[in-house]
């Protein structure tokens, strides 16, 4: 991509150890690390999420980051969502999916897209993951559910894909 690296506010404490599945408290480090600067606190994380906000952070912040990927072939997200006003896409389709790596909480949706947003820029800047996936997962696609009635989002994708994805992470954080 062309535009610029944008680095991270340091206070999101970002681990030297592979970060997905989350094994962590996603929405109490949000609100622990975040919530001071963005306004999140743990009674609004769970306030239902505009459906102009859902889309605003589909096509502004999920896609885009997700474009950061396409180096080691993966394709377009499968995102959905659900919410007031929204026709419902979402359907229950979890046996159809790859693992959850989000893991079995609640997990805000802006703190997630944000996350992503970082996540996506580190495994793109990762010359080690250039060196080693370059191309070699195509057909490869990241799942995204977002439920804007309950401020949850939720994230599936394949083992293989998981693996590769931390790995680069790891690389990038360790300055590899």
């Amino acid at each position: 991509m062309s535009a610029a690296m944008t680095y991270p506010d340091p206070s999101w404490g970002w681990p030297a150890d592979p970060v997905l599945p989350f094994d962590w408290d996603f929405d109490e480090r949000v609100a622990r690390q975040l919530g001071p600067r963005r306004g999140y606190t743990q009674k609004n994380m769970f306030d239902p999420f505009p459906r102009h906000s859902l889309h605003f952070l589909t096509e502004q912040i999920l896609l885009p980051a997700n474009a950061r990927l396409g180096f080691v072939g993966v394709g377009l997200p499968d995102i959905r969502a659900r919410g007031e006003d929204i026709p419902d896409d979402y359907h229950d389709d979890d046996e159809a999916l790859p693992p959850c790596v989000t893991g079995d909480q609640h997990v805000c949706i802006l703190g997630f897209g944000e996350w992503f947003m970082y996540f996506c820029q580190f495994v793109e800047a990762s010359t080690t993951a250039h060196r080693r996936y370059k191309g070699r997962l195509p057909g490869e696609r990241i799942h995204i559910r977002l439920d804007g009635y309950s401020n949850n989002a939720r994230m599936h994708m394949s083992d293989r894909l998981r693996d590769a994805l931390n790995d680069s992470y790891v690389a990038w954080v360790k300055g590899r």
